[in-house]
């Protein structure tokens, strides 16, 4: 069955169901739904792209192993996000990539299935390169804030679906999109007077360079 580009919450219960009777067709859907926010969720645990990609695969390999534990169909997104949260955690706490282990047979199957999980170096690298100054601000925020504010303005999602997600009630998202918004904004603005201080440090040091460079050239 072909799930082509459909969207929401219920279409999301209705992948996992079917994910979960045994269709690797609604799991790769899924996959491809919730990979580049697993991949984010990961990068802002283990500070590593490479790495995050390696915990995400981790995410979605064990994910499907226990599709059967999961409860309720609608609860994918934040059973996965917690997957993904949890794995990053142990690997940055050993300080070490994924244990590199033997691929078993289910394994094999669902990534030689699955289109949403093989690695495509390009997209990946212009991606990597498109949110690397959003994240070098994110990452001096507070986690709370950081992951919902990267969901809706890098990944453009709604609302809904971030709280989905995160596990968590619509006000709350829309509190820490809030708050968080101004938390950047005041981290940005001390980050330009830094590097405005560090610049007229410069200059002071080195008057005489300072002179120069501002003293019209003499025409011969």
């Amino acid at each position: 069955m072909a799930y082509g580009s459909q969207t929401g919450h219920d279409f999301d219960t209705s992948l996992a169901r079917a994910a979960m009777a045994g269709s690797l067709s609604a799991f790769d859907a899924l996959v491809d739904r919730y990979r580049r926010a697993v991949v984010l969720t990961a990068y802002r645990v283990v500070r590593s792209w490479d790495v995050a990609e390696e915990v995400a695969q981790d995410a979605f390999v064990l994910a499907f192993r226990k599709l059967r534990m999961l409860k309720d169909p609608s609860g994918f997104a934040a059973w996965v996000g917690a997957i993904a949260r949890h794995r990053a955690l142990r690997v940055a706490a050993t300080e070490s990539r994924s244990e590199a282990v033997e691929p078993d047979v289910i394994q094999r199957m669902l990534i030689a299935h699955s289109r949403a999980l093989t690695l495509r170096p390009d997209a990946e690298m212009e991606a990597r390169q498109r949110l690397g100054q959003v994240m070098a601000i994110l990452n001096g925020l507070p986690a709370i804030y950081g992951d919902a504010l990267l969901l809706y303005h890098a990944e453009h999602w709604p609302v809904r679906r971030i709280a989905a997600y995160l596990g968590l009630p619509e006000a709350t998202v829309r509190w820490r999109l809030h708050h968080g918004r101004k938390l950047a904004a005041a981290h940005l603005i001390e980050r330009e007077e830094t590097d405005n201080d560090r610049l007229n440090h410069g200059s002071c040091r080195n008057p005489q360079a300072s002179a120069a460079a501002q003293r019209p050239a003499r025409h011969r």
